[in-house]
């Protein structure tokens, strides 16, 4: 991407995976908003092109959400690689070799520019079934712990501490969310054999980890929210895996795609 970047003649850089449909304004909807100067990223739209609901087709429904709402402010986190678009003359990945839609977006911030998300660029591709979702995220995770670590030291040396917080937060601490949820379940566990098995904690965790183990038997036999503790297990033991191949030096060394 980088040897390619310098081939580019235009001022504005837009990316996109292979298997990726753009609509016919799509272009122009990336790029549009760089009549303002200080734009540096446009993040775009990724839709499923396929029926299924999965992990990743609900997860991007809430994303998009939180993107939105970080638009306003100029503050998306990231981009999607299937669809978004920065300017030339900010790029400039961490490592030539990987120079992902994440490093990229981050780095447009971090350099003083606002990240913004527009919904009418849209962009569709096929979304991986659970299974290869699974693994994908593994990889993503792994990939990106050090760059997220990375970038968050540059938002602070740079005083962008409002980055900083989301980098911890949307982020770093999300991933090991699933810490979390274990130290739940067990204290739920816990809180019955010592005092009460009405206790609310208890209820609640068994509750939802029920409805997760619904999900992963009955798949889409059942609606799509009633999937989603599955969906939160899925991609929080995913995220752990990931944190725990990058800490034992185990992360991905090139990006390998999911099987379609």
């Amino acid at each position: 991407m980088v040897e390619l970047s310098k081939i580019a003649k235009g001022e504005i850089l837009v990316f996109t995976d292979a298997n990726t449909q753009f609509t016919p304004s799509t272009v122009g909807e990336l790029v549009n908003p760089f009549s303002d100067p200080s734009v540096g990223c446009v993040d775009g739209s990724k839709q499923n092109s396929l029926d299924s609901v999965t992990c990743e087709s609900i997860y991007w429904r809430y994303e998009q959400m939180l993107k939105a709402l970080g638009s306003k402010i100029g503050a998306v986190l990231g981009a999607t690689g299937a669809v978004f678009a920065v300017r030339k003359s900010l790029y400039n990945p961490q490592d030539p070799s990987r120079a992902d839609d994440f490093e990229t977006a981050v780095s447009t911030r971090i350099q003083g520019f606002a990240c913004l998300y527009n919904s009418k660029a849209i962009a569709a591709e096929p979304t991986p079934d659970n299974s290869s979702q699974y693994y994908r995220l593994v990889r993503i995770v792994s990939w990106m712990m050090g760059s997220a670590l990375a970038l968050l030291g540059k938002a602070i040396k740079s005083k962008k501490y409002g980055l900083a917080l989301q980098l911890a937060v949307h982020k770093i601490l999300r991933w090991i969310m699933g810490v979390f949820a274990i130290i739940a379940t067990v204290s739920g566990i816990l809180l019955a054999f010592y005092n009460s098995p009405t206790n609310v904690l208890f209820i609640s965790v068994t509750v939802f980890n029920l409805l997760a183990l619904s999900g992963k038997i009955l798949g889409n036999r059942i609606p799509s929210f009633l999937r989603l503790p599955y969906f939160f297990w899925l991609m929080s033991l995913a995220s752990l895996s990931g944190v725990a191949k990058a800490v034992t030096s185990q992360a991905a060394a090139v990006w390998d795609h999911a099987a379609r």
